[in-house]
Order: C-alpha cells, then sequence, then structure tokens
C-alpha cells in the first residue's frame, strides 16, 4: 500500500500562470521510481483547493459603457460640457439567443473581460491589445474582482503612402489615377476620394498635402481636409452623416459636392477653410450638421486681413498642414518664399483681440476620433498626400469602416448616428451659441468656456482624459444612454453605477479595481483525472470508455463549502484498477481537476493538494 502525496509547485511566481503547475493542471516528478506491484488499484485519499466559483452570465448582467474623455463633473456636471460619450459594451461572448446563459471561471472571465473593454473602447491610443484584465487577490488564494489597466500607445509613425484611395465621387467618376506614393491625378473633370489606411494620430499627428499645383491662375478649385469614414446617403447621396445639411453653411463651399470635418479649399481666388459643425442661426433644420467657414483672417495677430489670395499667391504656398493634438487641431500653410509654415488657424488663437468662435477651429469631439485624408480637385489636376502620421501599434492594419475599432462606424452600421448626432449638438459645437454673459471667446484658450485638451509633452498621454466604467444607469453620463448598464456585481462595483477614478489620472497607465467581490455562483461537480497512469473509467456524458478520472468532488465539501478553501475526504475509497498483470514504475504524477465534460476547471487558485492511495488488489 502506499499514499501518494501531489500539489502544484509552490512558486515565488503566481502558479496559476505557470505551465505546468496550475492549481487544476499540475505535473509532480518523483526523486525516486515508485513501483508499483502487479494487479494493483487506485482511489482518491483527499483533495484540498481554492476554488473561486463560476460567473453565470447572461443578457441581465454584461452590458457595460466605457468612457474615456474628460469627466462631466470637471467640466459643468453635464454631457453637454464635454467632447465624448458613452460607448456601450458586452463582457461576455453571448450570440443573443433568447435566454442563453454562459458559465466562465474568474480567470476565463478576465479573458472576456478583456475581448469586450477592447472592442468597445474605441480611441485609437487603445487599439489592439491595450486593456488588460487580471485577477485581483488580497491574498494568494482568494478572488476579489478584477484590475483593469487601460495603457495608452501614443508613438507616431510615417504611413506608407499607398493605392488605399477609397472613391467619394458622387457623379460615379472613376476617371483618375495615382502613383502609388500619394500623387493622385484627374484623368477627367473632377475627384474625390480619401485615404483609408489608419487614422491620423491624435498624438500630434501630421498630415500634409502638396498643393503645388493648385496656386497659380484663376478657376482651380481643390480641397485637402481629414473627415470620418462616412458610408454614402441613399439614393447617390454624399459620403456624409445623414444629418448633413449641404444646403446651409457658409456661402462660398464645397459641400454640395462633398464633406469632410476640416477641409482647406479654394473658391475663386481665396483660399477657404470650412468644418463641419452646427449652427442654430437660420431656419429650417437648425440641429443638422453643416460646413462653415472659419475665419482665419482679419483679428489681431492673424497672418492675414482678409482672405488669401491663391491667385496673386504672395507668399507661394505649395503645401498645407494639419497636425492634431487630442481635442486641438491647428493648420499651416507652407510658404515657398520664406521657407516657413505659416499659421493659418489654432484654437491658440482664441485668446487674440477680435477673434469670435468661428475663428478657430471647434473641438474635435469622438465621432471625429477617427479622421482620414482626403483630397479633390475640380479640372485634370494633381493634389499629393505628402506625409501622413499614424500610431505606431495599428501599422499595417486597415481598421476603416470597422465597429470594432471606430465608434462612428459602429453607430453607422447600426443606425444609431443619433448618438453621434447629440454630441454635435453641444454648445460649443454650435457656432451661433454664445452662453450668457460671454462676449467673444475669452483669455487662456478658452473656447467659449471650454478649453480643449491636448497632450502634455510630445507622445505623451490625452491631457484630462480618463478612463471610466459605467456599470449601472449613471444620471451623469446620461440616463438614457446608460439605461442597459448591468455589470455592477460582475465587475465587482456594488452600489456604484460608476467605478472609482483610476489611481493614475490621468497617465499613460490608469487601473480600475474592484471594490466589491463580484457575484459568482458555484453549482458544478468537478472531478480528478489522473492521466498517466493505466487505470479506465466510462465518462458517459462524453461518451468515452477510456477516461482517466478517478474520483467524483461533489459540489459540498466535508464542511458544506462550495466556495473558497475545500476539503474532500471520501467516506469510503472507491478503487480502480490498474489493470497492470506487471509491476509498473512510475517517476511522475500527471493529474487534473475537471468538469465532466472533462474540460479544465480554471476557477481553482492557489494552492492545490491531492492525495492517491495505491494498493494491491484483494484477492
Amino acid at each position: 500500500m502506499s499514499l501518494i502525496i501531489t500539489s502544484n509547485v509552490s512558486l515565488n511566481d503566481r502558479p496559476d500562470t505557470s505551465n505546468v503547475f496550475k492549481p487544476y493542471s499540475y505535473r509532480n516528478n518523483l526523486l525516486n521510481t515508485l513501483k508499483i506491484p502487479a494487479n494493483s488499484q487506485i482511489a482518491l485519499q483527499s483533495a484540498k483547493f481554492n476554488k473561486t466559483g463560476l460567473f453565470e452570465l447572461k443578457a441581465d448582467n454584461t452590458n457595460v459603457f466605457q468612457y474615456f474623455g474628460e469627466t462631466p463633473a470637471a467640466r459643468e456636471t453635464t454631457l453637454d460640457s464635454v467632447c465624448s460619450h458613452p460607448s456601450f459594451g458586452r463582457i461576455a461572448p453571448l450570440t443573443g439567443a433568447t435566454g442563453e446563459v454562459l458559465t466562465r471561471s474568474p480567470m476565463d472571465m478576465a479573458v472576456d473581460i478583456e475581448a469586450g473593454l477592447t472592442k468597445s473602447i474605441y480611441h485609437p491610443v487603445f487599439h489592439h491589445n491595450s486593456v488588460d484584465v487580471a485577477l485581483k487577490r488580497e491574498s494568494a488564494e482568494l478572488f476579489d474582482g478584477y484590475d483593469i489597466q487601460y495603457t495608452q500607445k501614443t508613438l507616431n509613425s510615417a504611413v506608407t503612402i499607398n493605392q488605399d484611395f477609397r472613391n467619394l465621387n458622387i457623379d460615379g467618376n472613376t476617371d483618375f489615377a495615382d502613383d502609388g506614393a500619394g500623387e493622385v491625378t484627374a484623368g477627367g473633370s473632377r475627384y474625390d476620394i480619401q485615404f483609408t489606411k489608419q487614422p491620423v494620430s491624435p498624438c500630434n499627428g501630421v498630415c500634409e498635402f502638396d498643393i503645388g499645383e493648385q496656386v497659380q491662375g484663376a478657376n482651380k478649385p481643390f480641397y485637402v481636409g481629414l473627415s470620418r469614414y462616412c458610408l454614402q446617403q441613399p439614393l447617390g447621396g454624399l459620403y456624409a452623416p445623414p444629418y448633413f445639411n449641404p444646403t446651409r453653411g457658409a456661402s462660398a463651399r464645397v459641400g454640395r459636392e462633398c464633406f469632410g470635418d476640416i477641409m482647406v479649399y479654394r473658391t475663386g481666388t481665396e483660399l477657404r477653410i470650412c468644418q463641419a459643425v452646427m449652427n442654430s442661426a437660420g431656419v429650417g433644420d437648425v440641429d443638422d450638421l453643416v460646413l462653415q467657414d472659419i475665419v482665419y483672417y482679419g483679428f489681431t495677430g492673424a497672418a492675414y486681413p482678409t482672405a488669401y489670395d491663391m491667385q496673386a499667391d504672395a507668399d507661394q504656398f505649395t503645401k498645407i498642414r494639419f497636425t492634431i493634438n487630442n481635442e486641438k487641431i491647428d493648420i499651416h500653410a507652407y510658404s515657398g518664399d520664406s521657407r516657413t509654415y505659416v499659421l493659418l488657424s489654432s484654437i491658440s488663437q482664441s485668446s487674440l483681440a477680435g477673434v469670435n468662435k468661428n475663428s478657430v477651429p471647434a473641438p474635435l469631439h469622438m465621432g471625429k476620433w477617427h479622421l482620414y485624408p482626403i483630397m479633390g480637385t475640380r479640372g485634370t489636376r494633381n493634389l499629393t498626400l505628402d506625409n501622413y502620421q499614424h500610431l505606431t501599434h495599428i501599422a499595417g492594419n486597415l481598421i476603416q469602416n470597422n465597429r470594432d475599432y471606430d465608434w462612428w462606424c459602429d453607430l453607422q452600421q447600426q443606425g444609431l448616428e443619433k448618438w453621434c448626432h447629440d454630441i454635435e449638438i453641444r454648445p460649443w459645437n454650435d457656432m451661433n451659441h454664445i452662453p450668457a454673459g460671454i462676449t467673444g471667446l475669452k483669455g487662456g484658450g478658452t473656447y467659449l468656456g471650454y478649453i480643449p485638451d491636448g497632450i502634455p509633452t510630445n507622445n505623451g498621454y490625452m491631457e484630462g482624459y480618463v478612463n471610466k466604467l459605467i456599470t449601472a444607469p449613471s444620471i451623469l453620463y446620461g440616463k438614457f444612454y446608460t439605461a442597459s448598464a448591468n455589470t455592477t456585481n460582475t465587475l465587482g462595483f456594488v452600489g456604484m453605477s460608476v467605478a472609482p477614478d483610476p489611481a493614475q489620472t490621468p497617465a499613460v497607465v490608469q487601473t480600475i479595481s474592484s471594490v466589491s467581490i463580484p457575484k459568482v455562483v458555484n453549482n458544478v461537480s468537478l472531478f480528478v483525472r489522473v492521466n498517466n497512469l493505466t487505470q479506465s473509467s466510462v465518462n458517459g456524458k462524453q461518451g468515452s470508455s477510456s477516461s482517466k478520472i478517478i474520483a467524483h468532488l461533489p459540489r459540498f465539501d466535508n464542511g458544506g463549502n462550495e466556495v473558497g478553501g475545500l476539503y474532500f475526504e471520501p467516506s469510503q475509497r472507491v478503487y480502480l484498477d490498474l489493470n497492470n498483470p506487471n509491476e509498473l514504475f512510475l517517476n511522475e504524477i500527471d493529474l487534473d481537476i475537471v468538469y465532466d465534460n472533462e474540460v479544465l476547471c480554471t476557477s481553482l487558485t492557489g494552492k492545490t493538494i491531492v492525495v492517491l492511495h495505491i494498493q494491491e488488489k484483494p484477492k
């Protein structure tokens, strides 16, 4: 007779993450070879382990909203005061089937949470594995919730310009050619295109166009700029949001033939800048999105007293540059005459005398997190996408129109563009809205009470932006928008609709930790399986007559517990024949704790001890 005491090896690091030392699957190597007599039997003597239980996941406990931006409380305690919006996510891979229930161990659940949050965080700095979810433990053995870590990736790289141009021409014209390196030439009367490889980096990312052939002479209209990825509207309409109105806005613009979120264009002899904003002045649909000119001239400190004359072209402009800095955007023109970049428009000019609301670019909001270069000409001329920076961690990945990355594209595919419309009608985006008691713009970069956020240092982090988890309907973040949130128990924020601020706020890395133990259940039995011995059992559920299971561990242990530290000792040992007509020589024990379907029970944590008893078969 022999007792074999087995356990997962105690390591300095977490044993549940070590390959062959997991508490639910481990291997013990014996220092001395164990000789097992012929015609022996094996049984379970006892088992001791820590069980954290399982999550039961369904539609009523898997919905969460994420928020990344300035908190409303930091502004005026309403969403109207900020540029971000809650985004819906699901922390379990439910198919949507009625009554569907999934069971997950805490460790498996961490993987699901991570996937669900990554899919619905949307900001470019979080694309591709920037969310990490780990089990939170106050001790080595007890599950206390989750640590959810967000890491902003903010390094830039230049895009290799290729032929990833998308035709936006509403007349169906495809008569244009590109040289594979950014230069596009019209073969007929016009072209309208968008480069769709990766969005321009929000971390001081530069997008630059060469307009060299457009600067001389009259009647040479063109535009260059940035735009979100829009689907075409019905009946051959514009590639634009459904609430865009091309008949309102600036009097001279390209908006009847194309849409862009911000564009530099030429009309007649003038260089103009326009942006997609609201203007509640006038008649008709005042909540429509319009293209309105930015009056970048005529105020103290402006580069020009009037709109720049491109026919005279005193400064010999050859390039237009857009630079995105979080919510801020700067527009420069390169002067071939002075060999310098001339600032045309920037929110930094908002404190200058004579500036009003339509003198500077509006803050970039959540619907504009993914902006792609656009350009077009009228006439057989060429434009070149000359320099274009994206975030390095999304290099080589086509993400345009991907609802897993882009909030705007997700809304489009669901027919929920109204959520973005609710952002665009906020007061700071309405060129006709002047808060009571405010005349023009105020000093220090204030945008009528709103100071757009930038980046503290080059390639730093989103200034003022905080990661928030909304697990129950929240008044602060819009009770209507967050009505379906239902994960307070699942994620460990009982009694809280919004998780506490991360400890590192703001910072490149922000971590949100559970404040209560997530609600788990444990209504399943477990089984002990010895993989490297010669016993055989029948698993009827699996239809297998060659299972290696040796013992059943019921739902409740000897003390009546079903989670936590559990101890099992059968009142009567059940022996299985090893079917060994000859002696066996044992050098290792390979043992698993499994469910009835023989899938590993990953809800075990910490230390596992299993004692086996081997005896010669009674005669």
